[in-house]
């Protein structure tokens, strides 16, 4: 008996598609798996920004809350909805691929999700960075639970995308015709 014969090559499109987190058995269950996955996201966190605005109004007072949202928000509320469309889907693929496919193997979740968090620092709102960074740490959970990219990019991409088309065009013609508390918490979750 000689030695055991050797593996087979891997071919090359393999290879990147394994070091970039894109080799997955089946991408349509793994994007099904990211579209639920986002929903819950988007309303888990909605939920607890709510939950923490309400809590720092009742402890510190509506002050400590904006009272307008970022200026960079109602700029991309205001494009036209097929370049939202593309904003959230490339949000989706182009963060996720760095953050996630390309950071997190190299430096891990703690610091890849705090680089995610500063990337998003010059919307100048802080308040926002919390919500942005538990949406990070779901999304580097989720790489690591299923070893590959793609819930966590339709996670994200769907997260994204029912921001840009539905919540915050709501919330802003919300603020609008609200004054006073309401006001501030609806700018806070922007």
């Amino acid at each position: 008996l000689g030695p055991p014969p050797a593996p087979p090559p891997v071919p090359l499109w393999r290879q990147f598609l394994a070091q970039f987190g894109l080799l997955a058995p089946s991408v349509p269950r793994e994007i099904g798996i990211g579209l639920v996955l986002g929903l819950g996201a988007w309303v888990g966190v909605l939920v607890a920004l709510i939950g923490i605005a309400a809590v720092i109004v009742a402890v510190a007072g509506e002050d400590v809350l904006p009272k307008q949202p970022p200026a960079l928000v109602p700029f991309i509320a205001g494009l036209p909805i097929g370049v939202r469309v593309l904003v959230s889907l490339s949000a989706g693929v182009v963060e996720e691929g760095f953050f996630r496919g390309f950071l997190q193997p190299r430096i891990g979740i703690p610091l890849s999700t705090a680089f995610f968090a500063l990337a998003h620092l010059s919307y100048g709102a802080p308040f926002m960075l919390i919500g942005i960074t538990m949406l990070s740490l779901i999304y580097a959970f989720t790489v690591r639970w299923r070893q590959n990219l793609w819930p966590a990019m339709a996670a994200h991409a769907l997260f994204d995308a029912v921001q840009l088309l539905v919540v915050v065009p709501s919330v802003l013609r919300l603020i609008q015709g609200a004054g006073g508390k309401a006001a501030a918490l609806l700018a806070a979750l922007l």
